[in-house]
């Protein structure tokens, strides 16, 4: 069974990478976290984020690229993957014209099976974002039924985020036994209360992930990714400690 590795997605720690990237994975590297994904990475030529990452031992599990850079300037999106050495790329967010019906979520679909195709095609894989809003009902179908339903696996792949999940109304486990054949990445993010919704470290909230982790290792999961938007500490001492959450989970 393939072991479960730690990652770190990056926007947990906007300000600071983009005050200072190299330091940030730095930091990140002595926590102990196996691997980050990028939320940008501010102009940091890749050969010098490649050198921190060799130094700190840091895998660069991901890049986010938005849908005006797959258009418009794919080949240098790809190109700094490859001279990262990073196979994955992640698409994050569709914006309200491209999923307000379920013909905006079959083009969508469409659209991403294109992204998915070139990155194949380029020795890359796509894995998709959820968001949250796919749960809105049309019928008997939710969005992410839809898109489900016209993805191809081959191309395009699913990176679940529970948070996102329990926002958007649908419950964190029954999302990911739906789609975790295509599911090799799982942000990891967690929920203080259902009041106020404020995210809060991993395993420190209301969502129960410590029952997901086991069944998500069973399926083959590659990474748990950790995320948090929202902070009642400094974000690297937040992320500290849902790293060493998860460690008493994962390694137990």
């Amino acid at each position: 069974m393939r072991s479960l590795k730690l990652g770190l997605q990056l926007y947990t720690v906007r300000e600071e990478a983009q005050k200072d990237l190299l330091g940030t994975l730095r930091r990140v590297g002595r926590m102990g976290y196996e691997g980050v994904e990028f939320a940008g990475t501010f102009g940091v030529p890749a050969a010098q984020v490649k050198a921190v990452l060799a130094e700190t031992g840091l895998v660069p599990a991901g890049l986010v690229f938005s849908k005006q850079e797959l258009e418009t300037t794919r080949k240098q999106a790809f190109d700094y993957a490859h001279e990262l050495g990073c196979t994955t790329l992640l698409f994050p967010w569709l914006d309200e014209p491209l999923r307000g019906s379920p013909s905006a979520y079959e083009s969508s679909a469409e659209m991403l099976n294109g992204f998915g195709q070139a990155c194949h095609e380029a020795g890359l894989r796509l894995l998709y974002h959820i968001h949250g809003y796919e749960f809105e009902r049309y019928g008997d179908r939710t969005g992410l039924d839809i898109l489900m339903a016209h993805l191809n696996p081959a191309w395009v792949g699913i990176e679940l985020d529970t948070y996102w999940v329990a926002h958007g109304g649908a419950d964190p486990l029954r999302v990911f036994l739906q789609c975790a054949s295509r599911c090799p990445y799982l942000h990891l993010k967690d929920m203080k209360d259902r009041r106020t919704e404020h995210d809060t470290e991993v395993l420190d909230g209301v969502l129960g992930l410590a029952g997901l982790i086991p069944i998500a290792r069973r399926a083959g999961v590659e990474w748990l990714i950790v995320e948090q938007e929202q902070f009642d500490r400094p974000p690297l001492e937040s992320a500290a400690i849902s790293l060493a959450n998860l460690k008493r989970v994962v390694r137990s």
